[in-house]
């Protein structure tokens, strides 16, 4: 197994076409499509990759899935070849393995986790290039800042003076399921923050009635910032009302008469 360069677990299978570098500099929008090629596991990924190494028409794709692994063709800093001129420089192109298909039939299993192991590996590239979890349709890819996530046909309808025919990943492919898988995935990425910093420990309380240490690393880290605001000011007005009553108590201490000897 060759090893992709960028991503190391990822196989890696370069085509005999693509182009080296970006115009644009970085991708900003992740473009979702399919083979219009059978569904599966195995090999599936494997051999749309392969026949992108011998293709004459000049047709490339930096990622090739289906229903147990990830293939990478091209590193997301060089442009592969599926969206004509604007699409291809300014996305990363994930082919999924399958056809034109119903809502069923993209939530039949193999399709299913075909679309959860693209959503893996679109958080790695979102977090990378900090494309945010948002969709961009028709021609809101005309913007070349815009980031977020299209499909092919957006390029289609978006650019039509490149010429595009593709309306892949077709009308009924389940955006919600994608969106919900890279959510999934983005909240269970390791964080770098320490464990032992007030932020992370405000969470040892109950929220909402969810333990605290039971929430996933980055979600925790934004569930706690403001109850990390709210314990350090309980904290400190204990510590204030305990410094009043102390003195209040010396106070009352010198006004109380003494007894006469």
């Amino acid at each position: 197994m060759v090893q992709s360069p960028e991503y190391p677990d990822l196989l890696w299978m370069p085509p005999k076409s693509y182009t080296y570098g970006r115009i644009s500099g970085q991708p900003t929008k992740i473009t979702v499509h399919y083979t219009a090629g059978r569904e599966g596991y195995g090999d599936v990924d494997i051999n749309e990759a392969a026949w992108c190494q011998i293709r004459k028409d000049g047709t490339s794709a930096h990622y090739f899935i289906d229903g147990d692994s990830c293939t990478q063709c091209v590193r997301t800093t060089d442009e592969a070849h599926t969206a004509l001129e604007h699409g291809n420089d300014q996305g990363i192109h994930y082919e999924l393995c399958g056809t034109a298909q119903s809502r069923e039939q993209w939530l039949d299993p193999p399709s299913r986790n075909t679309i959860r192991l693209a959503a893996k590996q679109m958080a790695r590239d979102m977090q990378k290039y900090g494309i945010p979890l948002v969709r961009l349709i028709g021609r809101q890819v005309r913007d070349s800042a815009a980031k977020g996530i299209c499909g092919h046909a957006d390029w289609t309808t978006g650019w039509p003076e490149d010429g595009g025919t593709h309306m892949d990943p077709g009308t009924y492919f389940p955006w919600d399921v994608l969106f919900a898988d890279i959510a999934a995935e983005l909240l269970t990425e390791e964080d770098d923050m320490d464990q032992n910093s007030p932020v992370t420990q405000a969470l040892d309380v109950v929220i909402g009635g969810i333990a605290g240490g039971t929430i996933t690393r980055p979600l925790r880290w934004w569930l706690s910032a403001p109850y990390a605001h709210v314990i350090e000011l309980e904290r400190e007005t204990d510590e204030r009302f305990a410094e009043l009553n102390t003195k209040l108590d010396q106070v009352i201490g010198l006004l109380t008469p003494k007894e006469p000897v």
